[in-house]
């Protein structure tokens, strides 16, 4: 959520979300998980809101909330930029369900780009959480 805004109060609320079809989306699932989860989390909250924007990427649902336009759904350990904050539990929007993350690479032949790829990105992933309820 925008510092500067307070779309998380408004009704109904406005969200800045992922694609149904996202490009990253496994071919098993009808739609992307992360979206599945908010609009459930939402609806189970009884909150009313209305999709204002969709993007496969982070990067661009991040926009509509800096501009104070919408709130969206990010991963509690991701670095937000700055004006940027978690909305808290205690200010009316419902906690999302817990995610996880899997990464898988080939055990041989070693590849040290790779090695170093996966460690970089486990170090980010163990860095700790900056939220409590995943939304933005």
């Amino acid at each position: 959520m925008s510092d500067n805004h307070g779309q998380h109060l408004r009704h109904p609320l406005s969200l800045a979300i992922s694609a149904a079809d996202c490009p990253t989306r496994p071919a098993e699932l009808s739609e992307c998980p992360w979206r599945s989860m908010l609009l459930r989390a939402l609806e189970q909250d009884g909150r009313s809101y209305r999709i204002v924007s969709t993007s496969p990427t982070t990067q661009a649902l991040l926009v509509p909330v800096q501009a104070g336009l919408a709130v969206t759904s990010t991963p509690e350990d991701d670095a937000l930029p700055m004006g940027l904050r978690f909305v808290r539990t205690d200010e009316g929007l419902p906690k999302l369900p817990d995610s996880r993350y899997f990464m898988l690479k080939a055990r041989d032949p070693r590849q040290p780009a790779t090695d170093i790829l996966v460690m970089q990105v486990q170090g980010a992933f163990s860095a700790g959480a900056y939220g409590d309820n995943g939304l933005i």
